[in-house]
């Protein structure tokens, strides 16, 4: 989405959080617009870089040559927006924290993806990353996992394919620019499917942050359960949800759609309980909306093809996410 300001300020953004005159563009791609748009100063940033521009007092500014700066800009990024480059910052914090697991954890297997996935998502905090890589072993040792299994080993399991397409929908991004995560499971998860659900669930939550914004910004979680009918009980439930909280996600938005009225107030309870180990500000994040309210908040593009959307372009979700982890680096450490 892109807000054009009267005074003379552009900003190329998900959504706009200050009125200060500048151009933000992603991936430093203001090489394209130096000269057009009367920039007087440049700052790079890790991941953008921030021009801000000289006041117009005479001449308005000419908005087609912002146009034809602005085109320039999105054709540039289409080609490279998902590409992940690792930073400096984020290759020292990473080696820190493989450190710590290596020394400290006695872990002798590490999943350098999930490692970075996780490093970057705590915001480059090494201690925070490490709590959050050991939580998540904790929880999949239940499930009788010892590590994050590597790629080879995951989509090996035959049930895979068949867990992520019932389980998962192929989304783009909501109007704020995220990424939507979006859950839609319909049917009960069967003791010896455990497993499988926790590698497709893995995959699958890797693939939704394989490109910078979502790696760096955050995702918007939707889970749908309007099409949920009740479901008989295999005792594994709890265990489910625990596997979900253990994620590292750092969600913009939470919607929970086509919850009933009864439903609500069980869901309520739990996030109630569950404020009492999760920051607020991410509590603060969940909303219960109708699944309408909810599509509302995307465009038809990038809405599921089973609510009538276009699914982002995504076909099959299971294809999708093989091409997503493989553009995904490994981080060299």
């Amino acid at each position: 989405m892109v807000f054009v300001e009267k005074c003379k300020a552009v900003v190329v953004k998900g959504r706009e959080k200050n009125r200060i005159p500048t151009l933000r563009c992603p991936f430093s791609f203001y090489t394209h617009c130096l000269g057009r748009l009367h920039c007087r100063q440049v700052v790079s940033l890790p991941f953008y870089t921030i021009i801000t521009m000289a006041p117009q007092t005479e001449d308005p500014m000419n908005m087609t040559s912002v146009g034809a700066a602005l085109g320039e800009v999105v054709a540039s990024k289409e080609d490279t927006a998902s590409k992940i480059v690792f930073t400096e910052e984020e290759l020292t914090a990473m080696s820190a924290v493989k450190e710590i697991l290596e020394t400290k954890h006695n872990l002798d297997k590490i999943h350098l993806k999930f490692l970075a996935y996780t490093t970057i998502v705590s915001k480059n905090r090494v201690d925070e990353a490490v709590k959050k890589y050991i939580k998540f072993l904790e929880t999949i040792a239940m499930f009788g996992l010892e590590h994050v299994e590597s790629e080879e080993e995951m989509w090996a399991d035959s049930n895979v394919a068949k867990q992520m397409r019932g389980s998962f929908a192929g989304t783009g991004r909501d109007n704020e620019g995220n990424q939507a995560l979006w859950i839609n499971s319909t049917s009960s998860i069967a003791l010896e499917m455990e497993k499988s659900s926790v590698r497709s669930s893995t995959l699958y939550t890797l693939a939704v942050h394989a490109d910078p914004i979502s790696l760096r910004e955050g995702i918007a979680l939707v889970i749908d359960i309007s099409r949920k009918k009740e479901l008989d009980k295999v005792g594994n439930e709890s265990k489910l949800q625990k596997l979900w909280q253990a994620f590292p996600l750092r969600p913009q938005a939470i919607y929970i759609a086509g919850a009933s009225g009864t439903l609500r107030i069980f869901v309520g309870g739990l996030i109630k309980l569950a404020s009492l180990f999760t920051k607020q500000k991410i509590i603060a994040r969940i909303k219960f909306v109708t699944v309408d309210q909810v599509i509302g908040k995307m465009s038809k593009e990038s809405a599921p093809v089973y609510l009538g959307g276009q699914g982002g372009g995504v076909e099959d979700v299971f294809t999708w996410t093989q091409a997503r982890l493989a553009a995904f680096p490994v981080p060299q450490l």
